[in-house]
């Protein structure tokens, strides 16, 4: 018996305002992101298949377990676009990310993007073109996004996994206990990673020709990955 439950919430505000040959659009985003789960189970052998409950079950032959966990991930993000007489356009974009993977101090990240854009087909010296090319835009643009995707809530503390049982006493008693499974990392924070790109949009002959080049550059920094340790440390490797 389980549950998986994901909570979402996101509040953003928008402005946008034209004046003579300006354009201007704001907008400023919060989100938060709280994933959890929990199960339990338990387990007896059935003496009496026609009576499926636990309390008919052998209670030499039984077993039982259960956990849960959750995470949070926040996000302030504000973004700005301006546009004059749709010929020269720029837009920044800012988010601050903070995740509950990563220890305290290592927990937020700045990623500021930029993007700029000129269509040459507006201006007045392309004119003579105009016949044949209907549109050529060039554009250019930088952006930096982080990620906290790990299959560990919390890979930065020293966890205690709860599913060992130990020999106790010239009685042998069977107990359960605790053990550390997993080494950590303090230090782990973001993952970031880092976009150029340059690209030239043309559209031709009544739009009967459409062409598009980027060239795109991606750099990615502090990668969140596992290496693998000895087994003589008798614990998995750490992120």
């Amino acid at each position: 018996m389980g549950n998986n439950i994901t909570k979402d919430m996101q509040f953003s505000l928008n402005y946008t305002r034209t004046f003579g040959k300006h354009d201007i659009s704001a907008m400023a985003m919060y989100q938060a992101t709280n994933p959890s789960y929990e199960w339990m189970t338990g387990f007896r052998e059935f003496m009496i298949n026609s009576l499926p409950v636990l309390n008919a079950g052998n209670d030499l032959k039984q077993n039982n377990g259960g956990t849960e966990g959750s995470s949070l991930v926040m996000a302030l993000i504000g973004r700005v676009n301006y546009a004059y007489a749709n010929k020269y356009m720029i837009e920044g974009v800012l988010r601050y990310d903070g995740s509950s993977t990563f220890a305290p101090d290592k927990r937020w990240g700045t990623f500021p993007s930029v993007s700029i854009g000129w269509r040459i087909s507006e201006e007045h010296f392309f004119d003579p073109l105009k016949d044949a090319i209907d549109n050529l835009k060039i554009r250019a643009s930088y952006g930096s996004l982080g990620n906290q995707d790990l299959k560990d809530y919390y890979p930065y503390a020293s966890v205690l996994a709860l599913d060992a049982s130990y020999w106790f006493g010239d009685s042998k008693n069977y107990t359960t206990g605790i053990y550390s499974n997993a080494l950590s990392n303090p230090e782990i924070s973001w993952e970031k990673s880092q976009q150029f790109d340059f690209g030239l949009d043309i559209t031709a002959f009544n739009t009967c020709l459409d062409v598009t080049f980027d060239y795109y550059i991606r750099e990615i920094s502090d990668m969140l990955q596992q290496f693998p340790v000895t087994y003589a440390v008798g614990l998995t490797s750490p992120w």
